[in-house]
């Protein structure tokens, strides 16, 4: 019978969902799914936790609820910092342009 792996969290984490959690360690924040780090910032900066947190909302790994309430962030300040983070993705090219560039 297989076994799952389940994530293990440890009690000093802030549990975002059941697949991610945050934890910081003196100056710098991590961000874990499951028991492996994601990613790691220096506390103060910002920008990189803007982007990750809307990263987290656009590839539908967390909602903008359950991030304002793991963090005690304004629900509307991390839909808005994913719909601009959505916005400002360069368009992949259509088929159609891909097929003609080939073509030519």
């Amino acid at each position: 019978m297989p076994q799952s792996i389940l994530p293990l969290f440890s009690n000093d984490m802030i549990i975002v969902n059941n697949r991610f959690a945050v934890q910081q360690m003196g100056d710098t924040v991590f961000w874990f799914q499951g028991s492996l780090p994601v990613l790691c910032h220096h506390v103060d900066n910002q920008n990189l936790f803007r982007l990750f947190c809307s990263q987290l909302i656009n590839m539908e790994n967390a909602t903008a609820a359950e991030l304002s309430r793991a963090l005690g962030v304004n629900r509307e300040k991390l839909s808005r910092w994913a719909r601009i983070d959505r916005s400002s993705k360069v368009l992949e090219p259509s088929a159609s342009a891909v097929k003609k560039k080939r073509m030519s």
